[in-house]
């Protein structure tokens, strides 16, 4: 024990003084300076006394002591810590050093902070969209809770169903049911349309959120008929009502009945939705309750404590086989599934943010290539400088680590520069993903990200700082001190540089292909036929409320009144309404059995309701059968039309017209008049699906839910469709002056935003694959001026001995071709494997489009003899005479 203690007193004593070394430096050293040359002095006379020169003897003298500076950097040691001395010298000769060459200093940086700020910014989007958990307590916990039946497993839930799971189910702590709407909210005379949410009353103790200010709602807000009340989004709270904390119950208008404000909800607790958002109580009617087929409510959940995701996969397949034997009708064969609710929110967004990281890491690495030869070309100036540095005792190991010192100091200032850039770049990130992404939520920079940014700085200084510090620590002393000022690189220092170059071409053309790749495909898609006639199309959209349209009969008078007073309307050449315009995606999945066929079969078609009038406004066009006719009304045989794909898939060998089809527990069966033309209704990448038209004026009961009295009105015109939003608007105010009219645009403006989101994708591609063309053609140009610079002698040599401008010019391109080439090789390799994981965005064309790799690759090159013309030009000029004398 007490030897171990007196071990701890003599380390603690040890740091101590070390520390108060340290404090006292500057005092100590000059000591030691006098001290060294005190012994330096009298060592020189005696030499002189001897008969030696005082120079020589000077010189002898300093060789005998055997370095002062090592002498001093040893008795350094004893005291303090060498490394940090080291350190702290390094660092203030690098901060020297770069000020000396503010050019290349702010080159380097700039570059850095380009590279590195591009891959923060994106890696914002991966960070918020995989790595930041959803806004909820125990997040890993909620899941969504799905029917399926068939080969569709994510179908909405039936009303019945979901009461059912309610009661009967033993695996989760809490189980909640929601669908979205819009409500009209009248302010005086004006009414504007809000997206809504009705939830049940679990809705937010499922996602454990309490709102910030008033109450949740409990079960005495969810029956049909109670006092109605809603919840506000903080958002909307700010933005609509001016965070007023009275608000709270205050009575607003929606739909045409008076609304209580109980609550107002945190921010950021938006799932899935848009942010300014009402929240109602679900309050299932009486209809919703009894419609066995009415799929149309989303149902979360979250897993019991000790509940694995498994063991509540199997419990909740056992509740659907009970049912299907208690309501064999609308439930048989069909079962539940789980899915996780950050997955699930993840959906398609995923693939594309992770190709944008690996473009973004391809723009890093050039950029660090780049880097690296702006460091070589540096290091070869001073290969004279660190010769004499190695002449006077510094060691190798000493001189690698002051070059790497310098390449992290670098990587630190445009790693701080890039943090900005990032930060900045980062706001782009809300405009990529979809409005109703909730994880951007908040702060955009957090730990995770700062960590991120931190990690690849380093790694950057060290990558672009290897090859000039390993070249610097390598010094030939004899040459590099016989070469006086010139710093010639020997020919392994141009094959690094040469490499590095061959790095960038094969990096950037890969990532010049893919975007390539991209924009071919988004032309082909942007050429793709939507499957209706785009021009002179005007629509917009009309929901009507339950309060003033309660049945189904006064709805269907209300659009076929305005429909007739909009055909009268100049110019006007056709009307029609729909349920789900297409390329919105919008829509309801039924299964309608056909007669006569086999069971269990599942023919599944997405549903629409649409009036007379509306294939021929949007020029779909009738290929069999008959359109509907003003006869097609209620109280006559019902009627329905599918589109060629369903005909295709459901009657391959038979004619569909005179089909029965039964749509779940719509009652009397529907009867097939016509077959229509396809349209591309889930955006012009998704090939047309199955689909049933249903006269809208024969809709049954259950059918008026799932439209919720919404309809898109598409107007086509003989002139310019934008000359028709303000009759149309004066026809139905003329009707209902309370109804708000919203989503009015032109279908051209439907067709260009069903490609927003690629477009802004491929957008990005370009701009990474033209920075790293920038990148590479600048790495190009280094590299060729570094040689021509270094090599002017041999060059004057070539010409002195009788070399032509045409032998001058083949020396100086044919190594450019010669990099280019073996870039391009390389490059061709690595786009072929890279473009594997963008195949399954591509429309119009493959992975290997030839077409694509060869302009792409012809583009380089040209790019490369660019950026080598000018340093040709001045291998030249370059005057013989001239250049041998400088030897």
């Amino acid at each position: 024990m007490a030897l171990r203690q007196g071990k701890k007193g003599s380390t603690v004593r040890t740091l101590l003084s070390r520390v108060w070394f340290y404090l006292r430096r500057r005092r100590f050293d000059r000591e030691l300076d006098e001290e060294l040359a005190f012994h330096l002095e009298e060592k020189t006379h005696t030499l002189e006394a001897s008969g030696l020169p005082a120079d020589k003897a000077h010189t002898t003298a300093r060789r005998a002591l055997g370095g002062a500076l090592r002498a001093r950097e040893r008795s350094g040691d004893v005291w303090a810590w060498q490394f940090l001395d080291e350190l702290t010298q390094d660092l203030r000769f690098t901060l020297r050093s770069l000020r000396r060459a503010p050019v290349l200093t702010f080159s380097v940086i700039g570059t850095l902070a380009l590279g590195i700020g591009a891959t923060t910014a994106i890696f914002s989007g991966v960070n918020a969209v995989f790595l930041r958990p959803l806004p909820f307590p125990d997040a890993d916990r909620l899941v969504f809770v799905w029917e399926t039946v068939g080969e569709q497993d994510r179908i909405s839930v039936t009303a019945p169903d979901f009461l059912d799971w309610h009661r009967d189910q033993r695996v989760f702590e809490r189980l909640a049911a929601f669908t979205s709407t819009t409500v009209a909210l009248t302010a005086g005379s004006e009414a504007e349309r809000l997206p809504a949410r009705r939830v049940s009353a679990d809705y937010f103790r499922v996602l454990r959120v309490r709102p910030a200010l008033g109450r949740d709602f409990t079960a005495a807000d969810e029956p049909f008929g109670a006092p109605k009340t809603l919840l506000l989004s903080d958002a909307l709270w700010r933005n609509r009502f001016g965070a007023d904390p009275s608000v709270l119950n205050r009575e607003l208008i929606l739909n045409g009945e008076r609304h209580t404000v109980i609550g107002v909800l945190p921010p950021n607790v938006v799932l899935e939705e848009e942010a300014e958002q009402l929240y109602l109580p679900l309050a299932l009617t009486p209809a919703e309750r009894s419609q066995p087929g009415n799929r149309f409510l989303r149902v979360i959940a979250r897993l019991a404590p000790a509940v694995s995701f498994e063991h509540a996969q199997s419990a909740m397949a056992a509740i659907m086989a009970r049912l299907a034997l208690l309501r064999p009708q609308s439930n048989r064969d069909w079962s539940a599934r789980l899915t996780d609710m950050h997955d699930t929110l993840v959906g398609d967004l995923g693939r594309p943010l992770l190709v944008l990281m690996a473009a973004v890491a391809l723009v890093l690495l050039i950029a660090c290539a780049n880097v690296a030869n702006l460091q070589l070309v540096r290091a070869t100036s001073r290969q004279r400088e660190v010769a004499i540095r190695a002449a006077l005792g510094a060691g190798r190991h000493r001189i690698l680590r002051q070059s790497l010192v310098e390449s992290l100091v670098l990587a630190l200032l445009g790693g701080g520069a890039g943090v900005l850039v990032g930060a900045w770049s980062a706001q782009l990130m809300p405009w990529l993903l979809p409005d109703t992404e909730p994880r951007f939520a908040g702060s955009i920079l957090d730990v995770r990200l700062l960590a991120f940014a931190a990690v690849v700085t380093i790694a950057t200084g060290l990558l672009f700082g290897s090859a000039p510090a390993w070249q610097l620590s390598r010094p030939d002393l004899r040459d590099r001190l016989s070469e006086g000022g010139r710093g010639t690189a020997r020919p392994e220092r141009h094959r690094v540089s040469g490499m590095l170059v061959v790095i960038e071409i094969a990096l950037a053309l890969a990532l010049l292909i893919g975007a390539g790749l991209l924009m071919r495909s988004f032309l082909s898609l942007q050429a793709t036929e939507p499957g209706v006639r785009t021009e002179g199309v005007l629509t917009f959209r009309v929901s009507l409320p339950e309060a003033r349209y309660p049945e189904s009969a006064h709805v269907s008078t209300f659009f076929a009144t305005v429909l007739e007073r909009i055909r009268a309307v100049p110019q006007v050449m056709s009307a029609g309404a729909t349920s789900a315009l297409p390329l919105r995606g919008s829509g309801v999945n039924l299964v309608a059995p056909i007669d006569g066929r086999p069971k269990p079969e599942f023919p599944m078609f997405f549903y629409r309701g649409v009036t007379r009038g509306y294939f021929r406004a949007l020029g779909i066009a009738v290929v069999k059968g008959r359109d509907f006719s003003p006869d097609d009304r209620e109280g006559r045989p019902r009627v329905a039309i599918i589109n060629q794909t369903a005909a295709r898939q459901y009657w391959p060998n038979d004619d569909p017209i005179g089909a029965r089809l039964h749509p779940d527990d719509a009652g009397e069966p529907v009867e097939v008049i016509g077959v229509v033309s396809d349209t591309k209704h889930f955006g012009l990448r998704q090939e047309p699906r199955p689909e049933l038209f249903i006269a809208m004026s024969q809709l049954p009961p259950p059918f008026w839910g799932w439209m919720e009295r919404s309809m898109d009105l598409v107007v086509r015109t003989s002139g310019e469709p934008a000359q028709l939003a303000a009759p149309t608007r004066a026809v139905v105010r003329a009707l209902d002056p309370a109804l708000p009219i919203y989503q009015m645009m032109t279908m051209e403006e439907v067709v260009s935003e069903s490609l927003a989101t690629p477009r802004k994708y491929v957008l990005l591609m370009v701009v990474f694959g033209t920075i790293a063309l920038l990148l590479a053609a600048i790495g190009i140009y280094g590299v060729m001026a570094f040689i021509v610079t270094r090599r002017t002698h041999e060059i004057g040599v070539r010409v002195a001995l009788g070399a032509s401008r045409r032998d001058i010019l083949t020396f100086v391109l044919g190594r450019s071709l010669r990099l280019s080439a073996i870039g391009l090789a390389l490059g061709v390799g690595a786009a072929l494997v890279l473009s594997r994981s963008i195949a399954t965005f591509l429309v119009g064309v493959t992975a290997t489009d030839v077409l694509t790799y060869g302009a792409v690759s012809a583009l380089l090159l040209v790019v490369a003899l660019v950026a080598t013309y000018i340093p040709a030009q001045r291998a030249l000029r370059v005057d013989p005479v001239r250049a041998l004398r400088t030897e």
